[in-house]
This record gives C-alpha cells, structure tokens and sequence, in this order.
C-alpha cells in the first residue's frame, strides 16, 4: 500500500512540476510521440508481414508513438506507394518477438 501511495505521490508532483512549468504534462502509461527509429522500422516491417503487403510497397511511416509495457507498443501510420494507408499497433515483447495488436486501413473522404 505504501508502495502506490508512494507511486501515486510522485506522480502527482512531477505533474505538478509540469504545469507549473507552462508545459504539458504527460499521460503516465500513454503513448507519447517519437521518431522512426530501428525499432519502429522492425515493427513497420513485421506489421506488412502480418498485412501480407509486400515491404517494396512502403512509402514511409508517419505518427509514430511508443508506449512502454511489458516491452514496448508502437502505434503508427503505414503509407504505402499506391496512396493507401493503415494504422497499426505493435507490440515488441521483452523477448524479442512482435505481435500485430490493432490494423485498420484508413480510407480516403
């Protein structure tokens, strides 16, 4: 019990700390913005396995955001060479391996 208020505490003064700052504080546990790095490009690859698009369709990923868990999520936008896009989430487990958690391929308005 201890051990959460502790948890608890901290997390509510670093909030503080923060706001106090002008700046936006952010989602404890949530997904934050990042870069496509190595890892997200392993996990852009996995997920066009996954989605049986050839890797050569690619264009480039954009919206990348990670969030830690037991490993790490990755939600991103895949946008491939014929306009077409999906969003996908991915998470890479502490042992190496990936699994496809969410795929939905956006369509045009």
């Amino acid at each position: 019990m201890r051990l959460v208020l502790a948890s608890v505490a901290a997390t509510l003064m670093f909030a503080t700390a923060a706001q106090a700052q002008d700046a936006p504080a952010p989602v404890v546990g949530g997904f934050s913005a990042t870069e496509a790095t190595p890892e997200v490009t392993k996990a852009a690859e996995f997920a066009l396995g996954e989605l049986k698009i050839p890797a050569d369709q690619l264009d480039r990923v954009e919206d990348v955001e990670k969030q830690v868990v037991a490993g790490m999520n990755y939600r991103f936008t895949l946008v491939l060479k014929d306009g077409h896009k999906w969003k996908v989430q991915v998470w890479a487990k502490l042992d190496r391996s990936y699994e496809l958690t969410h795929s939905e391929e956006v369509h045009a308005h």
